[in-house]
């Protein structure tokens, strides 16, 4: 299997992992309608806020892999509901119905073998987690080619961005 079928298959399977925790569907599945907008003792956000900001920062990653000319929400608006409460009976099903659409498309977008990878396609950026520079140098000693090093990005840190040997192209950020 060469390493774009493999990369592709990798992050399908994690866009519908469930082998070693509960995924979303088993997470919602049964959540009693009268609990899904309380917000519990201890937590920020209720059931309902959780469902609807998964749904509505998918539907926006998404948008930006699909669409030229996406722009961005406004933070936190645009990704959190203004209720702990679905605003009506049939909000529930609609949002995860909703969700597991795009999921399922978003698993079509990764798999589509017409959509490159790296290279001129979307670049998937990694936390590097404060370990740009140690990831820089074991990648370089691999064989991979640095397109772009160390650089800062203002006050949101640095990135790098490096390329494997078939052309594919990964980018690693690190917080300030």
């Amino acid at each position: 299997m060469d390493h774009n079928t493999a990369f592709r298959d990798h992050v399908a399977k994690l866009l519908l992992w469930e082998d070693a925790h509960g995924g979303f569907d088993s997470a919602v599945d049964g959540i009693p309608a009268a609990s899904r907008g309380v917000v519990p003792d201890g937590f920020p956000h209720s059931a309902w806020q959780l469902v609807e900001h998964l749904r509505l920062a998918q539907a926006d990653i998404l948008d930006f892999c699909r669409n030229s000319d996406y722009e961005e929400g406004t933070f936190p608006d645009d990704y959190w509901p203004k209720s702990a409460a679905p605003p009506y009976d049939k909000a529930w099903d609609e949002s995860l119905a909703s969700f597991r659409k795009d999921r399922s498309d978003m698993v079509a977008l990764v798999q589509d073998p017409k959509r490159k990878v790296g290279g001129g396609g979307t670049i998937v950026y990694l936390n590097a987690d404060g370990e740009l520079d140690a990831i820089v140098a074991r990648a370089e000693r691999a064989g991979m080619s640095v397109l772009l090093p160390r650089t800062a990005i203002g006050p949101e840190g640095f990135i790098a961005i490096l390329r494997d040997a078939e052309g594919n192209q990964v980018g690693f950020h690190q917080e300030a």
